[in-house]
């Protein structure tokens, strides 16, 4: 089993199902929010498609990422409304963000770039996601999906 990405930067919601387009099946949790639900999406903008291989090894690079978010929210001396990549705590699939949710996220991978103590690989996924949260930030989506 792989865990697949696909990020697109503007999409339509269809009445009817398109075999080019993108399906959101009905037991995708959408996250924050954003307005977008289960159904058929036509893609308009750009499109960003990656495998992240083992869920696991997602789920393993997540669970350090939110580690050292906790360590260093710990120095800091006033407290956060929202924590730093929150949004990335729910684990499963399939799983989907809309534009609101990938901008926050795209603001955390930005202001916390260079903070982590990541191998290269490691490294890579956070790479691969800030360009698909950038992508989805502008009026699309990014959804995490199991094949």
């Amino acid at each position: 089993m792989q865990l697949w990405v696909t990020a697109a930067s503007q999409v339509e919601v269809l009445d009817e199902p398109d075999p080019s387009g993108i399906l959101l099946p009905p037991h995708c949790k959408t996250r924050w929010g954003d307005g977008l639900c289960p159904g058929f999406y036509r893609v308009n903008g750009d499109q960003k498609d990656l495998c992240l291989g083992d869920p696991r090894r997602y789920l393993t690079w997540r669970d350090r990422l939110l580690g050292q978010v906790y360590l260093y929210e710990q120095d800091w001396k006033t407290w956060r409304w929202r924590w730093p990549f929150a949004e990335l705590a729910d684990s499963s699939f399939p799983l989907l963000y809309g534009p609101r949710t990938c901008q926050r996220l795209v603001e955390d991978f930005r202001t916390y770039a260079g903070r982590w103590n990541f191998t290269p690989s490691g490294l890579e996924i956070y790479q691969e996601l800030l360009s698909a949260y950038t992508i989805g930030s502008k009026q699309g989506l990014v959804f995490f999906q199991l094949f």
